[in-house]
């Protein structure tokens, strides 16, 4: 245990996947918890990363700037600004900056017209760093959805480390008047911390359409020829 086979191999691995899957940083075992501690605090591993590498809906764009009604003042060399809730990882959270709760506060990401439409909120509540600090800050309860001004749904957050989806009333984005898309969470009620009345959010990401897309007429090749991709059918080899 502690080994570099640990960090490079099947164990640190397999806690990553646990936690993308939704299992909380509380559930793992105490061998898996010591194991994210250890290795969370090297630069260069991917084990603070809240989604992999890989080809995401990403490849097609997503919001081009983050900005919050408040933040934080920075600890040291540790801030808690906007982009924080942007980064995809656990190491970084915003925090907003006003005395008490931050009901009120929010966060906005600015979309440009041409970028991939949105179809779910994916949210890492709190300040998941560690254990300790996510206890002690407090988390949002609820939050108010807002897009392009107008009020748009209330979202209920579990008081969990665990990753939460929010699927959308269908894609937002790529309007015909050609506006940017804007989606503000507000801060409506909050977890109490232990210790601090500032309340964080990690992560807020998203999901969606129009990435990794074929065009109408591409032809696929089929069993004995080729056809239009719009023309395949449930069935068809």
């Amino acid at each position: 245990w502690g080994s570099w086979g640990d960090y490079s191999g099947g164990k640190r691995d397999k806690v990553i996947e646990k936690l993308r899957k939704g299992t909380s940083v509380d559930a793992l075992t105490t061998q898996e918890q010591e194991l994210l501690e250890k290795f969370g605090e090297s630069e260069d591993t991917g084990i603070w990363d809240t989604m992999d590498q890989g080809c995401s809906w990403y490849c097609g764009g997503g919001p081009y700037k983050v900005t919050a009604s408040s933040a934080l003042k920075p600890s040291g060399s540790i801030t808690y600004v906007a982009k924080n809730a942007h980064d995809f990882s656990f190491k970084n959270a915003w925090v907003e900056g006003v005395p008490g709760y931050g009901e009120g506060e929010y966060l906005e990401y600015f979309f440009e017209n041409k970028s991939p439409r949105v179809t779910d909120v994916l949210i890492y509540n709190g300040y998941l760093k560690n254990e300790a600090g996510w206890k002690k800050n407090s988390r949002v309860k609820k939050l108010k959805l807002w897009v392009n001004g107008k009020p748009y749904a209330v979202l209920e957050l579990q008081d969990t480390r665990a990753l939460q989806t929010f699927k959308l009333n269908g894609p937002l984005g790529r309007t015909k008047d050609g506006k940017d898309l804007i989606l503000k969470f507000e801060i409506l009620e909050v977890y109490k911390g232990d210790a601090y009345d500032d309340t964080a959010i990690t992560e807020i990401y998203f999901d969606g359409l129009d990435v990794h897309c074929l065009a109408k007429g591409t032809k696929i090749a089929m069993e004995h020829a080729e056809k239009p991709i719009e023309t395949l059918a449930v069935g068809d080899r």
